[in-house]
């Protein structure tokens, strides 16, 4: 390692460590602020008035207490909002309004949080939202993430929804953030207060940028469909089909809840588990299978995602051209199979390769193996050749993309083997539906090699791969996430599963 390169990861770590080592001592010092608050000034902070001459005093014990005077006003709003003292935090606040102390984005911030925890919003509290919304928006020209959210929430708590949509738009032109909360709140709003149709167009577009809102959006949806009877269990549907269409898994306690509802409306719901891929209540096996028209959308961006676009990053444009002739003359294949991953993913790798052949072989199905060409002369030594075709990439080449490409250009029904999941191909097509639609095929054509009770290889389907919304005659199986704030794709856990058949 060269001696500037250690230079900047000495400074990187030490810039970590200074990080890390401050907001240790910032929640150390909150502790000890808050146990201290509580025995000095105990009775004076549930006061309903407090002094001027009161807050410096309390001002100075914070001060004094190794807190950076930067920081002193959020510290204190954050140790009173902690305590349930909001009333208390909004007159420490005014206290610094009106006695000219510097008031940062930050302090601010905390007050609007503050805003969000109480219950009743005087007509003094929405002017000071209101006014703290237009000195945001006439000064600054792009807006931090936390004062966004609060600032949307605050304002759709007294019914300024347009302004809040300003907020996020005027957020999204700097910064790709997803403002989450933010629409959480706006799309609750807006249910809430019967502009459906707006709530909608919002909805679409948590689920197009990110995983969709948390559950007040959902309960507000369900609250404002179910007061129509006729048409409930349609929009019911038509909300499990926006989560198969965008991949989103539900949290565990927007489930229960759709769960009790669709109960009460004479469907049958309930948890379940899944065996293999079989559902445990409704004993149906979970299958995904696309149209052609999604099969077409996707081969292409495959292709053009995958492979062109990153020519350089996954090969060179001699090997592609050369691959693409080569699939073109020898397509359509039954099955593709990753042949680094199964020859290296045991010790007995290059047996499991040739029994696997040979199955396929007695099956008449045609098979093309690829792998990278320092695999090629074992593949000659064993007599392999003639089992199936085969395409050797450059030993630097990424082989994936060129497994996927094959089976792509294969049709729907060719079968790819590898127990590589390929998460990071599912990223790169960059597109929230199009990755939806990439897991479903996913799930119903990717197989794995797995060891039954003989210890004996066999073919069976890859059940692990991220979950995903399936729908079958009268029933939908969707999977579910513990809590809202888990990351959107993840390892399927089998017991993560409920059961939705709406006619019994």
């Amino acid at each position: 390692m060269n001696v500037q390169l250690r230079q900047i990861l000495y400074i990187k770590t030490a810039q970590l460590y200074t990080i890390t080592h401050k907001l240790m001592n910032t929640k150390l010092a909150i502790k000890n602020i808050s146990e201290s608050l509580e025995e000095k000034f105990k009775d004076v902070l549930v006061q309903p008035k407090i002094e001027k001459e009161t807050w410096e005093s309390i001002r100075k014990h914070v001060t004094e207490s190794s807190i950076h005077p930067s920081v002193v006003d959020s510290v204190l709003l954050t140790v009173l909002k902690e305590k349930k003292l909001v009333d208390t935090g909004i007159s420490y606040y005014q206290f610094l309004a009106k006695n000219n102390y510097d008031l940062s984005v930050i302090t601010q911030t905390y007050l609007l949080q503050l805003y969000e925890e109480k219950r009743i919003i005087e007509k003094e509290d929405k002017e000071c939202i209101l006014n703290l919304y237009e000195h945001f928006m006439n000064k600054y020209t792009s807006f931090e993430i936390n004062m966004s959210n609060t600032l949307v929430k605050n304002l759709c708590k007294i019914g300024e929804w347009r302004k809040a949509i300003n907020v996020i738009q005027k957020f999204e032109t700097n910064d790709q953030s997803f403002l989450r909360q933010a629409y959480n709140a706006l799309i609750s709003y807006l249910y809430d207060c019967g502009e459906a149709d707006k709530a909608y167009k919002y909805l679409l577009i948590t689920f197009k940028k990110g995983k969709g809102p948390m559950e007040h959006a959902y309960t507000s949806y369900l609250k404002y469909h179910l007061k129509d009877k006729n048409t409930v269990n349609g929009k019911i549907e038509e909300l499990f089909s926006l989560w198969r269409q965008y991949g989103i898994n539900p949290s565990e306690q927007t489930i229960l809840e759709y769960i009790a509802a669709c109960n009460d409306l004479g469907w049958s719901a309930k948890q379940t588990k899944l065996e293999g891929l079989k559902c445990t209540v409704c004993q149906q096996e979970l299958l995904q299978t696309l149209s052609d028209e999604d099969y077409e959308r996707l081969c292409k961006v495959a292709e053009q995602k995958l492979l062109l676009d990153n020519l350089y990053n996954v090969s060179n444009p001699t090997e592609i051209k050369r691959f693409i002739s080569f699939i073109n003359n020898g397509k359509p294949y039954d099955v593709v199979i990753d042949g680094l991953n199964l020859i290296y993913c045991n010790n007995s790798g290059y047996i499991m390769l040739q029994q696997n052949l040979v199955q396929h072989k007695k099956k008449g199905k045609k098979v093309l193996v690829i792998g990278r060409k320092h695999i090629e002369c074992m593949i000659k030594k064993l007599n392999l050749k003639e089992l199936a075709d085969y395409f050797f990439v450059d030993n630097l080449s990424k082989d994936d993309p060129f497994i996927l490409y094959a089976a792509f250009a294969s049709g729907k029904n060719a079968k790819i083997i590898s127990n590589d999941l390929m998460r990071q191909h599912k990223f790169a097509i960059d597109d929230v539906e199009l990755n939806a639609l990439f897991k479903r095929w996913q799930i119903s054509q990717q197989y794995t090699l797995e060891k039954d009770e003989q210890s004996m290889k066999k073919l069976t389907k890859k059940a692990p791969i991220d979950a995903i919304v399936h729908k079958q005659l009268n029933y939908w199986h969707i999977p579910y996430m513990y809590n809202s704030s888990q990351p959107r794709k993840r390892h399927t856990v089998n017991d993560n599963w409920t059961c939705f058949n709406m006619r019994p």
